[in-house]
């Protein structure tokens, strides 16, 4: 087990995108909010942060050496629950309503869920 720095630095942007995500934060870079609808699925929306989000979860899957179908068996507990809960949470919130009511409704659980998400991603980084 060893840290990869690439994806150490990257997790700051994964934790802002993260609290985009639940409306703790607001961010705006040359003139495109995070919080912008890219692509609508059914009733509900991906924004440019939850693709941020995935792009950022993604680069560290890629770069931890997992490029071959045949590395997806060979998660050990840790990181394969770290990875899948990380994973499943980031599209849940903006594609389910239940959870996405379920998470803004209280700023603890905002706040909550932005740790949860950003321990599972540093677990990702740190075991691969």
């Amino acid at each position: 087990m060893e840290g990869d720095w690439l994806d150490f630095a990257l997790a700051g942007l994964f934790t802002l995108a993260t609290a985009v995500t639940v409306g703790i934060a607001t961010v705006q870079i040359f003139d495109v909010q995070f919080s912008d609808a890219v692509v609508s699925l059914g009733g509900s929306s991906l924004d440019v942060a939850t693709l941020f989000s995935l792009g950022t979860l993604a680069f560290m899957f890629i770069t931890n050496d997992n490029t071959s179908v045949g590395d997806l068996g060979e998660f050990d507990d840790v990181y394969g629950v770290s990875l899948v809960a990380t994973v499943g949470l980031t599209l849940a919130i903006p594609l389910v309503p239940a959870v996405e009511d379920l998470v803004t409704s209280s700023d603890f659980l905002r706040t909550a869920v932005v740790g949860v998400m950003s321990v599972g991603y540093a677990t990702a980084a740190w075991i691969r």
